[in-house]
């Protein structure tokens, strides 16, 4: 079982334009957008919503030092919980207000967020290594 999951983590995904943007922040925010959704459905309040992101942050940190090879940011954690609560902010408003146009915000505005820390850690590795 450790092989499987080992060969699951090594795979790579090919090399496209805002690779960063694609794999990392659109993978990984939509699965928190629709993990926050059935929470919301479940009758959470919206700022949980805020602790799934910091949770996610903590994980995705604990797999950068479980691998040696893998970058590691103290940043990463907060990251996750500032997205996490522009995502509760979103869905507090789409629920108060019933407006579907919030739904797409809760997506799209950690989305953003997400996708720039990338580039900008990319940046900074690209900047310290050459």
């Amino acid at each position: 079982m450790f092989l499987h999951f080992e060969v699951l983590l090594r795979f790579e995904f090919p090399d496209v334009p805002w690779r960063l943007f694609v794999y990392g922040a659109l993978l990984e925010e939509s699965l928190k957008f629709v993990f926050a959704l059935i929470t919301l459905r479940l009758g959470a309040i919206p700022l949980t919503i805020a602790f799934i992101g910091l949770g996610y942050g903590f994980g995705e940190q604990l797999t950068h030092f479980w691998f040696p090879n893998g970058t590691a940011s103290l940043i990463t954690p907060w990251m996750h919980a500032i997205a996490g609560v522009a995502m509760a902010v979103m869905f507090d408003r789409a629920v108060r207000l019933k407006s579907k146009r919030y739904y797409a915000f809760a997506l799209i505005i950690p989305l953003l967020i997400h996708a720039f820390y990338n580039q900008f850690l990319a940046i900074l590795l690209w900047w310290y290594t050459t």
